[in-house]
């Protein structure tokens, strides 16, 4: 063990006073050189004889001396640097070059840097809480996919997430989740922000500790609140912003939906919830809902044929994600049976067999994942693509300006020089190239995000998508293997090509066009792969232009100029049946009297905004009922005229 401290003791002072350390080294030789002079002399030499004895057995100082240096120092450290630093001289020749490499290589590993840090915010990102593998999301699955319905999703009701809770072993704990707007009264004023309703359970499922004060618990999620009342948890960026941090807001009185409730603690700072698309600043119990909305008899989560919850589940040690699916499985049926009514079981029977089924949740949900799974991956394809294409440009770049290298590296290749250290030299110009253009790839990856969020975000002004653009360890690592895969891809063929010419014809006065005349087979090759990445490019480019330009100008089967939806939530009123209904009406009526308004009608679906699924009976002329699930839709008087529908046959 002292040895080896030793050892590194001397490998630092060869690194950091490498001066000192080989004056030092010098003194010592020629105190062993002269020791040995003396040693020859007391053993009858003369004074000259002993000289030449003792530098015979030492032989040369000067290889001596490097032999030594070279096993005790950072040779290969020094010969990097020695290395950068000819590279950046050669780049001060030629700034052009280096600017025009910079911006390629900007465009190229910002493009694919953008792309995959919105796919890892999705995708990849672990939820800060404890144990993360161990978090399963519960989903239904079709058992046989349809084009409507291919992947499974993570959304339940109470009643349901409480009988998987009864008939289920692998799991410590259910929760549920559901965001939910949070109006706050601030100053007379009420303002609207992001919140969720948790089952009171849900802080203990993820493992979080409170930044401040304490976090949700079951007791909280009873009919008319815990023994704090009403509680509530507010976000840390919220605490901040809002409160400057301050301690004392624990246990302050808020009112909030309509409701005073209690603040009793604070989120930590880098937890904002299990949806990542979304950044909530309240988090209220499930049973606050239905008396938000002076509904206590009637919660929407408790409705069997509602489904509004994301069911988040921790699995018990030693159970794995398939065993826990198996499980729902086996009980999907008897689960079913027993929460939904006996109309809606038969209307289950005559759907498409479907099971509960247990997804890693280990990055939470977010419906995004669905609507741009596959727009994202083609745009990380098509960005790959092009990040080939700037290679492959640099390449021709390199081999253009090795030609005029090429006597310059004949005549290192004619003194001695290695030619694996031509083509480290070669290298490392590359990878020096590619550093800044991987820093500024980061910045243009940062807005490029904020772009493409803003363009996501369209529609949703109330809730921004609040995805996390930050780089992590995962993304710095991409763009550092995005930086090394173009270091390697555009200094290979001009490194190759330089490190194994034979100097002589090189130092001739045809050099350049012997070098023109061997690299001219790859620089064909770099242009063939150029021409057929672009034209890929160009295809995929004109066929998603030609679907926009179809789908501006083709006529979708109703007026797309001049309308506008019109959406309401009106669940907390007392009224229901036909009294709901009439306020509906009256609310159609009010806007045909709006100026500017031609007509208004109801429906239940907006077109566009999706489709609603029932079980219809049949009866045959056999006198045999036949079940057939059909899409419909609820609409009032007017409907077709406002949205000038034709009718096939009809008036």
């Amino acid at each position: 063990m002292v040895r080896v401290f030793e050892k590194i003791r001397v490998w630092l002072l060869m690194l950091l006073h490498r001066k000192r350390t080989a004056d030092r080294l010098d003194k010592e030789l020629q105190f062993h050189l002269e020791q040995q002079i003396a040693e020859n002399i007391a053993s009858g030499m003369n004074p000259q004889e002993a000289e030449h004895a003792a530098m015979r057995l030492f032989g040369n100082s000067a290889v001596l001396r490097d032999q030594i240096t070279e096993k005790w120092s950072w040779t290969w450290l020094e010969n990097l640097r020695q290395d950068a630093g000819y590279a950046l001289r050669q780049f001060r020749r030629s700034p052009s070059f280096v600017l025009i490499s910079v911006l390629t290589l900007t465009l190229g590993i910002g493009a694919n840097t953008a792309i995959f840090t919105l796919m890892n915010s999705l995708w990849l990102q672990s939820l800060p809480v404890k144990d993360p593998n161990s978090l399963v999301l519960i989903g239904v699955q079709a058992d046989h996919p349809s084009p409507v319905a291919q992947s499974p999703m993570p959304v339940l009701n109470l009643p349901l997430i409480e009988s998987v809770e009864r008939h289920t072993r692998s799991f410590s704990g259910i929760s549920g989740w559901c965001d939910y707007g949070a109006d706050l009264l601030e100053n007379d004023i009420t303002h609207t922000y992001p919140g969720t309703i948790v089952s009171g359970n849900i802080f203990d499922v993820l493992g979080v500790r409170p930044a401040a004060g304490r976090l949700l618990t079951a007791a909280d999620d009873q009919p008319g609140g815990g023994p704090d009342g009403w509680a509530v948890v507010i976000s840390h960026r919220f605490w901040v912003e809002h409160y400057a941090a301050d301690a004392s807001v624990i246990g302050r009185h808020v009112h909030l939906n309509g409701y005073s409730v209690t603040i009793v603690g604070v989120a930590p700072e880098n937890f904002a919830g299990i949806m990542v698309s979304s950044r909530p600043d309240f988090y209220m119990p499930l049973n606050y809902e239905p008396v938000m909305r002076q509904r206590q008899r009637d919660s929407m989560l408790r409705n069997p044929l509602s489904f509004n919850l994301t069911p988040m589940a921790r699995l018990k040690p030693g159970i794995t994600v398939a065993q826990a699916s198996a499980e729902l499985s086996a009980v999907t049926r008897q689960v079913m049976e027993e929460v939904l009514p006996p109309v809606a079981v038969r209307q289950f029977h005559g759907l498409p067999p479907i099971h509960l089924i247990a997804l890693p949740g280990r990055s939470g949900w977010s419906f995004l994942r669905i609507r741009y799974r596959r727009p994202l991956f083609l745009m990380q394809g098509l960005v790959g693509i092009v990040l080939l294409i700037c290679c492959a440009n640099l390449a021709g770049l390199g081999l253009a300006r090795a030609v005029s290298r090429s006597r310059e590296f004949a005549l290192r290749i004619a003194l001695g020089a290695p030619r694996p250290r031509l083509m480290r030299q070669v290298l490392i110009e590359s990878l020096l190239l590619t550093l800044p253009g991987g820093l500024l790839g980061l910045g243009f990856a940062w807005m490029g995000c904020r772009i493409l969020l803003r363009l996501l975000s369209a529609g949703a002004e109330r809730f921004p998508i609040a995805l996390s653009i930050r780089p992590d360890a995962t993304v710095l690592t991409v763009t550092a293997g995005c930086a090394v895969f173009c270091a390697l891809l555009c200094g290979i063929a001009p490194a190759w090509m330089l490190s194994h010419t034979a100097p002589e014809p090189m130092l001739r006065q045809s050099a350049n066009r012997s070098l023109r005349a061997e690299s001219k087979w790859v620089g064909n090759s770099f242009v063939c792969a150029q021409i057929a990445l672009s034209l890929m490019l160009v295809v995929v480019a004109g066929l998603l232009s030609t679907t926009l330009v179809k789908l501006r100008l083709s006529h979708v089967g109703f007026r797309t100029e001049n309308i506008s939806t019109v959406m309401m939530d009106i669940r907390a009123r007392s009224e229901r049946g036909t009294a709901l209904t009439h306020i509906y009406w009256q609310m159609a009526e009010h806007l045909k009297e709006m100026p500017g308004v031609q007509n208004a009608a109801l429906v239940t679906v907006p077109p566009l905004f999706g489709t609603v699924t029932r079980v219809f009976s049949t009866v045959s002329p056999s006198a045999q009922e036949l079940k057939q699930p059909l899409q419909f839709n609820e609409v009032g008087q007017d409907f077709f005229s406002t949205m000038e529908i034709p009718f096939a046959r009809g008036p």
